[in-house]
């Protein structure tokens, strides 16, 4: 089979191409290269430096004459912090809505399947309370970054009932691992390990009783793949560990990893409007009808990107 994956240098881009690569699929990548954890010459088979969001993209040599009906199109290039989406909110509508819908005509076009990255912040808040989120949950999102996503959801929606494509949606919460971006635009978890391993308290935001719900990545490539070889239907499905961990105590774990008994106080930061309160999933769906869970716990996978920050910053 074919992959071509948008966003391919990206973070989660450079685990599923590898993956892909290691489990004899054909990928070809794209990526315009704005934010990548990989150089362009990282792979001989991922040379192709394109921007989606470009109509001229259809013309690629991308989509050769061995380019099959049955070749699937994994769109997960996007502007993908909420907090640049919040300060530039002009990025993330050009980025996420116009990227997608040229990904859907290169679709129509060459009659592919696409599987859409879509996102947990889609749900905005957890409404239910004591219940984690399925995919029955109202859809409210609270920035630029979650209604651009919602509104890709849409688009592709509509071009599954007027083209007849065969589209799977993802909604993956919040995955980390090596190579996640530790700037200011990047997660908490590699901010957090950046400071942490600086000797710098974690800084948490609000009063840091907001929830989150962490998976490792290698656990989201494995989803990427059954989203390749299968057909969710009409309904998108949540990948997620639904376990849910308020950012104290993530702070709190990674200072453990990090320094074992060592304690480093956390500190605080103002809060931020636009942020979920608590959000956490249920993948129910995900297991039940396509046997996908989470293998590896929240605790071994900071060990895992302690483990690999130290060796590549040589700590």
């Amino acid at each position: 089979m074919n992959v071509i994956i948008t966003g391919a240098a990206g973070f989660l881009g450079t685990h599923l191409t590898r993956y892909l690569l290691d489990h004899g699929y054909d990928v070809k990548g794209v990526d315009n290269y704005a934010h990548p954890i990989a150089n362009r010459n990282w792979h001989p088979k991922l040379p192709f430096d394109v921007d989606v969001t470009d109509p001229k993209w259809l013309n690629q040599s991308i989509f050769a004459p061995e380019i099959r009906p049955t070749d699937v199109i994994v769109h997960l290039a996007a502007t993908i912090s909420v907090n640049l989406s919040v300060e530039q909110p002009e990025m993330a509508v050009k980025n996420n809505i116009l990227g997608i819908l040229n990904v859907l005509e290169a679709c129509r076009k060459h009659d592919l399947k696409l599987v859409f990255a879509s996102s947990c912040e889609v749900y905005g808040s957890n409404r239910w309370k004591s219940e984690a989120i399925d995919e029955e949950h109202p859809l409210n999102p609270q920035s630029p970054y979650g209604a651009s996503k919602l509104a890709g959801e849409y688009l592709c929606r509509t071009y599954h009932k007027i083209y007849g494509l065969q589209i799977n949606v993802t909604r993956c919460f919040n995955f980390f691992g090596p190579y996640q971006r530790e700037d200011d635009y990047g997660a908490a978890i590699a901010i957090f390990t950046r400071r942490v391993l600086s000797g710098e308290p974690p800084i948490v935001l609000g009063d840091g009783l907001q929830t989150r719900d962490y998976t490792y990545v290698d656990d989201v490539v494995r989803a990427y793949d059954i989203a390749i070889n299968n057909d969710f239907g009409d309904d998108p499905v949540n990948f997620c560990s639904g376990r849910e961990t308020t950012i104290n105590d993530l702070a709190d774990l990674i200072v453990q990893t990090c320094y074992g008994d060592r304690r480093l106080q956390r500190s605080y930061g103002p809060a931020r409007r636009w942020e979920l309160r608590r959000s956490w999933g249920d993948a129910s769906r995900a297991y039940k009808e396509f046997g996908w869970k989470p293998e590896i716990s929240l605790e071994e996978g900071l060990r895992r990107y302690v483990a690999w920050y130290k060796e590549v910053h040589k700590l």
